[in-house]
Protein backbone atom coordinates (compact mmCIF):
# COMPACT_ATOMS: atom_id res chain seq x y z
CA UNK A 1 0.00 0.00 0.00
CA UNK A 2 1.63 3.49 -0.93
CA UNK A 3 1.43 6.28 1.41
CA UNK A 4 -1.15 8.08 -0.43
CA UNK A 5 -3.56 5.06 0.33
CA UNK A 6 -2.58 4.76 3.79
CA UNK A 7 -2.94 8.11 4.73
CA UNK A 8 -6.12 8.03 3.25
CA UNK A 9 -6.90 4.86 4.83
CA UNK A 10 -5.66 6.33 8.23
CA UNK A 11 -8.33 9.72 7.92
CA UNK A 12 -11.25 7.62 6.93
CA UNK A 13 -10.57 5.31 9.83
CA UNK A 14 -10.50 8.25 12.26
CA UNK A 15 -13.43 9.87 10.75
CA UNK A 16 -15.46 7.01 11.32
CA UNK A 17 -13.85 6.61 14.83
CA UNK A 18 -14.87 10.18 15.98
CA UNK A 19 -18.65 9.68 14.29
CA UNK A 20 -19.03 6.86 16.55
CA UNK A 21 -17.99 8.93 20.27
CA UNK A 22 -20.31 11.86 18.66
CA UNK A 23 -23.30 12.00 21.53
CA UNK A 24 -24.51 15.99 20.22
CA UNK A 25 -23.68 18.96 18.57
CA UNK A 26 -24.76 21.31 15.97
CA UNK A 27 -26.06 20.25 12.83
CA UNK A 28 -26.12 22.38 9.69
CA UNK A 29 -26.22 21.68 6.10
CA UNK A 30 -27.29 24.06 2.74
CA UNK A 31 -26.79 24.35 -1.00
CA UNK A 32 -22.50 24.51 -2.16
CA UNK A 33 -21.38 24.85 -5.50
CA UNK A 34 -17.68 23.10 -5.10
CA UNK A 35 -15.15 21.66 -8.08
CA UNK A 36 -17.18 18.98 -8.65
CA UNK A 37 -20.11 20.94 -9.71
CA UNK A 38 -23.02 21.89 -7.50
CA UNK A 39 -23.92 20.23 -4.61
CA UNK A 40 -24.55 20.42 -0.99
CA UNK A 41 -22.34 20.18 2.32
CA UNK A 42 -23.58 19.47 5.91
CA UNK A 43 -21.46 20.01 9.65
CA UNK A 44 -21.70 18.25 12.48
CA UNK A 45 -20.02 20.37 15.51
CA UNK A 46 -18.82 18.14 18.25
CA UNK A 47 -17.22 20.78 20.02
CA UNK A 48 -15.99 24.26 19.87
CA UNK A 49 -13.20 23.13 18.44
CA UNK A 50 -13.71 19.99 16.67
CA UNK A 51 -16.38 19.02 13.86
CA UNK A 52 -17.23 16.83 11.53
CA UNK A 53 -18.12 17.42 7.67
CA UNK A 54 -19.31 15.89 4.51
CA UNK A 55 -20.09 17.42 0.54
CA UNK A 56 -20.83 16.14 -2.48
CA UNK A 57 -21.50 17.82 -6.17
CA UNK A 58 -22.10 16.57 -9.71
CA UNK A 59 -21.13 18.62 -13.02
CA UNK A 60 -24.44 18.98 -15.17
CA UNK A 61 -23.27 19.40 -18.18
CA UNK A 62 -23.07 17.29 -21.26
CA UNK A 63 -20.82 19.22 -24.04
CA UNK A 64 -18.48 21.49 -23.62
CA UNK A 65 -16.05 23.58 -26.54
CA UNK A 66 -13.08 24.59 -25.65
CA UNK A 67 -9.87 25.91 -27.95
CA UNK A 68 -6.15 25.38 -26.68
CA UNK A 69 -3.53 26.65 -28.64
CA UNK A 70 -6.08 27.17 -31.93
CA UNK A 71 -7.40 23.34 -31.79
CA UNK A 72 -11.43 23.26 -30.82
CA UNK A 73 -12.31 20.43 -28.64
CA UNK A 74 -15.35 18.92 -27.69
CA UNK A 75 -15.37 17.66 -24.30
CA UNK A 76 -18.03 15.62 -22.89
CA UNK A 77 -17.62 15.48 -18.81
CA UNK A 78 -18.43 13.05 -16.14
CA UNK A 79 -17.68 14.37 -12.93
CA UNK A 80 -19.20 13.81 -9.46
CA UNK A 81 -18.05 13.07 -5.96
CA UNK A 82 -17.60 14.42 -2.69
CA UNK A 83 -15.21 14.81 0.59
CA UNK A 84 -15.57 13.66 4.48
CA UNK A 85 -13.33 15.47 6.59
CA UNK A 86 -12.67 16.25 10.80
CA UNK A 87 -12.24 20.17 11.01
CA UNK A 88 -10.37 22.12 13.73
CA UNK A 89 -11.45 25.47 14.89
CA UNK A 90 -8.87 27.10 16.56
CA UNK A 91 -11.03 30.40 17.40
CA UNK A 92 -14.03 28.71 18.73
CA UNK A 93 -16.21 29.92 15.14
CA UNK A 94 -16.58 28.94 11.67
CA UNK A 95 -13.34 29.14 10.73
CA UNK A 96 -11.69 25.81 10.43
CA UNK A 97 -8.64 23.79 9.12
CA UNK A 98 -9.28 20.12 8.03
CA UNK A 99 -8.46 17.37 6.68
CA UNK A 100 -10.07 14.36 5.01
CA UNK A 101 -10.97 12.19 1.89
CA UNK A 102 -12.09 12.91 -1.60
CA UNK A 103 -14.05 10.82 -3.41
CA UNK A 104 -14.34 11.14 -6.63
CA UNK A 105 -14.41 10.71 -10.49
CA UNK A 106 -13.22 13.13 -13.25
CA UNK A 107 -13.67 11.47 -16.68
CA UNK A 108 -14.74 13.07 -20.20
CA UNK A 109 -14.19 12.06 -23.45
CA UNK A 110 -12.71 14.50 -26.07
CA UNK A 111 -12.12 14.78 -29.83
CA UNK A 112 -10.79 17.77 -32.59
CA UNK A 113 -13.40 17.10 -35.25
CA UNK A 114 -11.35 17.37 -38.46
CA UNK A 115 -7.87 19.25 -37.78
CA UNK A 116 -7.21 21.85 -40.69
CA UNK A 117 -3.44 22.97 -39.24
CA UNK A 118 -0.47 21.71 -38.66
CA UNK A 119 -0.70 20.10 -34.88
CA UNK A 120 1.88 20.32 -32.43
CA UNK A 121 2.22 16.94 -30.32
CA UNK A 122 4.96 15.98 -27.99
CA UNK A 123 8.02 18.10 -29.65
CA UNK A 124 6.85 17.45 -33.29
CA UNK A 125 3.96 19.53 -36.03
CA UNK A 126 2.15 17.09 -37.40
CA UNK A 127 0.08 17.66 -40.67
CA UNK A 128 -3.21 18.27 -40.20
CA UNK A 129 -4.15 15.51 -43.21
CA UNK A 130 -2.09 13.00 -41.96
CA UNK A 131 -3.46 13.58 -38.59
CA UNK A 132 -7.09 13.57 -39.29
CA UNK A 133 -8.82 14.49 -35.53
CA UNK A 134 -7.91 13.48 -32.24
CA UNK A 135 -10.14 11.80 -29.78
CA UNK A 136 -9.29 10.77 -26.23
CA UNK A 137 -10.49 9.77 -22.68
CA UNK A 138 -9.49 11.20 -19.74
CA UNK A 139 -10.23 8.85 -15.96
CA UNK A 140 -8.91 9.79 -12.83
CA UNK A 141 -11.47 7.76 -10.22
CA UNK A 142 -10.98 7.04 -6.40
CA UNK A 143 -10.20 8.23 -2.76
CA UNK A 144 -7.73 10.84 -2.05
CA UNK A 145 -6.07 12.23 1.40
CA UNK A 146 -7.23 16.29 1.20
CA UNK A 147 -6.25 19.06 3.48
CA UNK A 148 -8.80 22.12 3.64
CA UNK A 149 -9.05 25.79 5.29
CA UNK A 150 -11.76 28.11 5.28
CA UNK A 151 -15.08 29.09 7.28
CA UNK A 152 -17.24 25.93 7.58
CA UNK A 153 -20.71 25.33 9.76
CA UNK A 154 -23.60 27.88 9.81
CA UNK A 155 -23.99 31.42 7.48
CA UNK A 156 -21.30 31.28 4.46
CA UNK A 157 -18.99 28.66 4.05
CA UNK A 158 -15.75 29.23 1.58
CA UNK A 159 -12.92 26.71 1.46
CA UNK A 160 -9.47 26.05 -0.03
CA UNK A 161 -7.71 22.99 -0.23
CA UNK A 162 -5.68 20.54 -2.36
CA UNK A 163 -6.00 16.23 -2.87
CA UNK A 164 -3.24 14.57 -2.92
CA UNK A 165 -4.72 11.99 -6.16
CA UNK A 166 -3.54 9.36 -8.50
CA UNK A 167 -2.14 10.52 -12.17
CA UNK A 168 -5.12 9.84 -14.57
CA UNK A 169 -5.64 7.40 -17.25
CA UNK A 170 -5.49 9.36 -20.46
CA UNK A 171 -5.39 7.65 -24.02
CA UNK A 172 -5.70 9.66 -27.01
CA UNK A 173 -5.36 8.08 -30.71
CA UNK A 174 -5.57 9.90 -34.33
CA UNK A 175 -8.03 8.93 -36.53
CA UNK A 176 -5.57 9.17 -40.00
CA UNK A 177 -3.56 7.06 -40.85
CA UNK A 178 -0.32 8.25 -39.40
CA UNK A 179 -1.88 6.79 -36.11
CA UNK A 180 0.01 3.53 -36.81
CA UNK A 181 3.55 5.48 -37.58
CA UNK A 182 5.90 4.42 -34.16
CA UNK A 183 7.46 7.91 -33.99
CA UNK A 184 3.86 10.25 -34.00
CA UNK A 185 3.09 7.51 -31.24
CA UNK A 186 6.65 8.27 -29.51
CA UNK A 187 5.38 11.54 -29.36
CA UNK A 188 1.84 11.09 -28.44
CA UNK A 189 3.20 9.46 -25.65
CA UNK A 190 5.67 12.18 -24.84
CA UNK A 191 2.41 14.75 -24.76
CA UNK A 192 0.47 12.32 -22.70
CA UNK A 193 3.06 11.87 -19.94
CA UNK A 194 3.66 15.95 -19.90
CA UNK A 195 -0.17 16.36 -19.14
CA UNK A 196 -0.34 13.56 -16.60
CA UNK A 197 2.44 14.89 -14.57
CA UNK A 198 0.18 17.86 -14.02
CA UNK A 199 -2.30 16.17 -12.04
CA UNK A 200 -0.02 15.07 -8.91
CA UNK A 201 -2.66 17.34 -7.07
CA UNK A 202 -5.81 19.00 -7.83
CA UNK A 203 -7.49 22.49 -6.21
CA UNK A 204 -9.89 22.58 -3.94
CA UNK A 205 -12.74 25.28 -3.66
CA UNK A 206 -16.35 25.45 -2.11
CA UNK A 207 -18.78 28.39 -1.33
CA UNK A 208 -22.05 27.82 0.00
CA UNK A 209 -24.64 28.47 2.41
CA UNK A 210 -25.55 26.49 5.67
CA UNK A 211 -28.68 26.44 7.66
CA UNK A 212 -28.38 25.35 11.30
CA UNK A 213 -31.13 22.99 12.38
CA UNK A 214 -30.04 21.86 15.61
CA UNK A 215 -28.10 22.75 18.77
CA UNK A 216 -25.24 21.75 21.35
Amino acid sequence: MDTRRTLTTLILVSFLSTSAWAQSGELSLGPQINGFGIGASVSYSLTDLLSLSAEFGFLPISDVSLTVEDIEYTISPDISGGIIGINLHPFKGNFSVGVGVVLGKYSSEAETGQLSDAVEIGDTDFDAASVGSLEGDFAMEGAWPAVMIGWRGSGFNFGLGIAFNDRPDIEVISTGSINNNPFFQGELEKEIRRIREKFDAIGLIRIGYQFGIGSK
